[in-house]
């Protein structure tokens, strides 16, 4: 069960604050044949996993134990409790230093008082979350959060406006962004919930990135939202579309500490440096400006029903992220990226009258490269 009650879930909705365990033994003995059976991969259907800290540290003690035994399970993937706090670190570092975790999800759905209150969102203050994420690098955890494009309440400003805040303000080591999906037993689902916000939706396939493109099987669908009282179907796009340059380009690193230096030397923010990015892409020809053709397609095609899934042949035969696809195809060779961000710099520099010293931009740039993972870049040195 779950205690919360977030109107775009259904994990809460039908109990509330209503919860319950089960037995330990019984689940220690499902660890046990987890191992015995040889299962690579556990997920986990607590909605709160750490939020009973003394019983959830011996279940993952109990995980690290078989793994270490039987070498499986190979990865678990647990939901961590809501309100995370430094209490779940050492939950977490049982599972990551047996290499089962991946990565604490510290997940806040949206920056936005009015829609957290309309979606009855509860997050914890953001001067902690930001002060937790360091707690956790200290720590050698990995984290990422999640937010969710298409909430009502939301604007394309105040989406903006939280990228710009996660990305400059935490420590946090990766970001997702999610479609805003309308589940059937979800309270979001409710005819008058919808009626009331105005919200729009489409019929979407399901979004299976990392799936073989020839093994479809029966097809799925869900609904997503494309508008509400607070955004429009272009305000949506338009989120998509900062999505994508916060993820690719920032969190992933192509362009993460050109920006950075142009935020500390001059004032940028991270939004107006990509402001003018965009408009580079759309005036100046690039593997970037080719890239973002690439998206605005996607994009369109995507909120008129297509679905999301991405295939590019030279990434092999399964249906990628389009934030991926994107970052593979320009980390493919570091003297053309090398090249194009240059020309980008020069297109910013003058664009904003700056007169930094051409070494200095060619050696930031060199640098920027050098710590992305090239596809030509594992010549023995």
């Amino acid at each position: 069960g779950c205690p919360y009650f977030c109107t775009f879930c259904d994990w809460g909705s039908a109990i509330g604050t209503k919860m319950r365990k089960f037995e330990e033994e019984k689940i220690m003995q499902e660890i046990e044949w987890f191992g015995k059976n040889k299962i690579p991969y556990i997920d986990l259907c607590d909605a709160n996993f750490g939020i009973y800290q003394e019983r959830d540290l011996k279940i993952a003690k109990k995980l690290n134990n078989v793994s270490k035994e039987m070498n499986y399970p190979k990865t678990v993937r647990p939901t961590f409790a809501k309100f995370s706090s430094e209490k779940i670190i050492p939950i977490a570092k049982e599972l990551y230093d047996t290499g089962l975790l991946r990565a604490v999800t510290l997940s806040l759905q949206s920056l936005d008082d009015t829609t957290l209150k309309i979606t009855k969102r509860e997050n914890i203050k953001f001067d902690e979350f930001s002060e937790l994420t360091g707690s956790f690098r200290k720590a050698g955890l990995p984290t990422y959060t999640e937010i969710i494009r298409g909430l009502p309440g939301e604007t394309l400003e105040s989406f903006k406006e939280a990228l710009e805040v996660i990305v400059s303000d935490t420590k946090v080591d990766h970001l997702q962004i999610h479609n805003c999906g309308i589940f059937p037993n979800a309270p979001m689902a409710d005819p008058k919930y919808i009626d009331q916000y105005k919200i729009k939706t489409i019929r979407s396939p399901i979004y299976l990135w990392h799936s073989d493109v020839t093994n479809r099987g029966i097809p799925e669908y869900e609904d997503i939202t494309v508008g509400s009282f607070s955004y429009t179907l272009d305000d949506i796009k338009q989120m998509f579309l900062y999505s994508w340059l916060m993820i690719v380009f920032q969190n992933m690193g192509i362009l993460e500490f050109v920006a950075k230096f142009y935020k500390k030397t001059h004032g940028l923010s991270f939004l107006k440096f990509y402001d003018i990015f965009l408009d580079f892409c759309r005036i100046k020809k690039s593997i970037f400006s080719e890239q973002y053709e690439i998206v605005s397609q996607y994009i369109e095609d995507g909120y008129s029903g297509k679905g999301w899934n991405f295939h590019d042949p030279d990434l092999g035969e399964i249906y990628w992220p389009i934030e991926e696809a994107t970052w593979a195809k320009l980390a493919w060779g570091k003297n053309k990226l090398e090249e194009d961000i240059l020309l980008f710099v020069d297109f910013l520099e003058s664009k904003k009258d700056y007169r930094s010293r051409i070494d200095l931009l060619q050696d930031l740039v060199k640098w920027n490269v050098f710590l992305l993972t090239t596809r030509d870049s594992n010549e023995s040195t």
